[in-house]
Parts: C-alpha cells; structure tokens; sequence
C-alpha cells in the first residue's frame, strides 16, 4: 500500500477471510488475500477504508426476515449447509454484514464525492435473491446498497453493471418490477451455465418492463468479440437511461481458464473494460460516480492481476497514472460467433423499450 497523497479508496475487513466454507472450496479466503497482494506488488496507490458492518434491520429491507434469521442462527450455532454450495461457519453472518456494510460505504462515498471506489468483499452477493441465499451468495451486497441509495432519494436512477461470469439472478429478481435499476448482465449462456437464468427474454415485469438487460454469450468467446458486445450495449443503455450512479458487479470469472468460469477472455481486456465505463459515466453523468463491487473470480494465479488490472482503469479520476504493467491490447482473432449474431435475440427482446 502506498502511503501519502491521493489514494484510492477500497473498502475490506479481515472478516472476510474468516468466512470459510471448506478447504476444497473455490470461493475461499485467498481469493482476497491474492487481491490485496497484486495490488501492493503492482504499486497500486490505494487505501483500505475502515467497514462499518451493516445491520440486520437494513438488510430486511431487501431480504426477508426467514433468510436474515437462518443465517444468523447457522453461525451462532457453529456453521452448517443452507444449500448447494451454501456454506456457513461461525462467522458467516458477521462476514455478510461487513460484506453488505462495505458495499454501502463504497457506493456512498461514490454518489457524495463522484469519483470512483471499490468494495473487496466476500461472501459475493449477486445470487442473492429477496428470499434465497445461493451459489455461494447470502445477503445481496450489490442490491442492499442500492435500495440504501434509494432510501435516501427515490427519485435516483442508478445502472447496475453485472461484468461476472454468471448472471446475478439475484440482483435481477430484487429489481424486476423497478424501473429506478436499470440491471444489465453480461453472462455465460444459461443453456451451459449457473444459475440457468438470464434468457435475453427476461426483461423485468410491470414498471420494471425493459430495465433487465439480460446478454447471455456463448462458450469460450473472446476478448475482441466480447468487446463488441460491451461497445455495442453499453453506451446504448447508459445514454438512454442516464443514470445518476454506477454500481459494478465485477467478477473476474470470466478469465481465462477459472475452475467455474466458461469465457476465454485475457488479462488484457480488463483495463479497457473499465476505461470504457469510467468514459461514458464522465459523458453521462459528468462525474465519474461508480462503485466497483467484488463478485465471482476464482483463478488460482491471475485473479489478482485481473482486479488489479480493472481497477488501474478508474486511477485518472484521481488524477493518478495507470501501472506501466498494464498495457493495453486484446486477444484478437475470429471467434465464429459475431457480435451481431449474439445480441439479435437482445434487440428483439427490447425493441420495444430502446432505440437501436
């Protein structure tokens, strides 16, 4: 951690390397450790922010009290099973409300200063639903914070931007009648992966009609085609709902060869995945007002590099240079699948909600 002048703010507790669920598993405490070692080797100039946990009461106000109660009660009586990869010990419930309180702070100090932050969080949130913990999920980090951002102005628009591997049908189902969150999730293919959502058809419900964008990709796909998508998606969506705030679900399962992962992209893209968000947020809302929030990402070696990599993105706000490390340039070649081909079901889906 560099000491002195500008720094970026990243909120962690070591809470979150006491959330464990078993020594085979991928969603470990290391994964958070490699994090904060990349940084430091990388001579990334960032400072870790004091988290206030959450409290019970605020998450009630997305999840329900059955959901709140059963974790709760799993830690203090020593850990156990709420599912399929849902994995508690005792200080499970402690580590969700710090992950939960972490989240809240970020996207806080995002809206009130409109420069960029981040949240380095576990247990992930985005599975999440209002009733369900699942896939490797508690409480919804990324929605709590978002409902607290609501709170204070309901009249406030903000984008999710779900950058994970998987599609966060937990964010999706908590949002789907809202059309104050414009969710939009870039994901492997529910036909190949978890949760078996995200169809380009789900598009939210009654008011929310139109503000799930749900993008699912085929296998393996690339850094240059997935770039498309992103280019021809993103600033499309974010120009026409003007947000006043960005919120990134940012897993880095979509690397190259993760153990749950089923994308091919390098550790090159990452950089100018976040350029490309840090520009259309300054060209939208003027400021640079984003909240980067930890998801998936379980790569033994590169998981680290591949935040730190993302992150060095949003360092000019600062006024701070990018790690030399971090060039730019992606994989390219043809991948068989256009860009084009992959979002016609998409453009179909919204053509009643979007110009094109």
């Amino acid at each position: 951690m560099i000491k002195g002048g500008i720094l970026f703010p990243i909120w962690y507790d070591d809470i979150f390397l006491k959330h464990f669920m078993g020594k085979d598993h991928f969603e470990a405490p290391w994964r958070l450790t490699k994090i904060i070692e990349s940084l430091e080797e990388n001579n990334f100039p960032f400072i870790l922010k004091k988290v206030t946990p959450t409290t019970p009461e605020i998450i009630a106000e997305t999840h329900s009290a059955r959901l709140i109660e059963q974790l709760k009660h799993l830690s203090e009586k020593g850990g156990g099973n709420l599912g399929l990869d849902i994995i508690a010990n005792q200080f499970t419930y402690d580590a969700a409300l710090a992950a939960s309180g972490a989240t809240i702070q970020a996207s806080n100090a995002a809206f009130t200063t409109g420069l960029p932050t981040a949240a380095m969080v576990r247990p992930p949130g985005h599975h999440a639903s209002s009733d369900l913990s699942m896939g490797f999920c508690f409480f919804n980090n990324i929605a709590i914070a978002a409902n607290e951002l609501l709170k204070d102005d309901p009249s406030l628009k903000i984008m999710i931007v779900d950058i994970d591997n998987h599609y966060g049908n937990g964010t999706a189902e908590i949002f789907y009648d809202n059309p104050q969150v414009l969710y939009y999730s870039l994901h492997s293919s529910p036909k190949i992966s978890y949760p078996g959502s995200g169809y380009p058809d789900e598009v939210g419900i009654g008011k929310g009609t139109g503000f799930n964008i749900s993008i699912p990709l085929p296998a393996f796909i690339n850094d240059q085609t997935y770039l498309e998508v992103f280019d021809k998606t993103f600033p499309l969506f974010m120009k026409q709902f003007k947000p006043d705030i960005v919120l990134v679900s940012y897993g880095v399962d979509t690397l190259s060869r993760d153990p749950y992962g089923l994308m091919d992209l390098s550790l090159e893209i990452y950089p100018l995945l976040g350029e490309r968000i840090l520009n259309v947020a300054l060209e939208v809302i003027g400021k640079p007002r984003i909240a980067i929030i930890l998801e998936g990402g379980y790569h033994p070696y590169n998981m680290g590099l591949a935040v730190t990599a993302f992150l060095s993105a949003f360092l000019p706000a600062y006024g701070l240079k990018i790690p030399a490390v971090f060039e730019k340039g992606i994989q390219e070649g043809f991948y068989g699948t256009t860009a084009d081909e992959i979002l016609e079901p998409v453009q179909e889906a919204h053509k009643n909600y979007w110009k094109w």
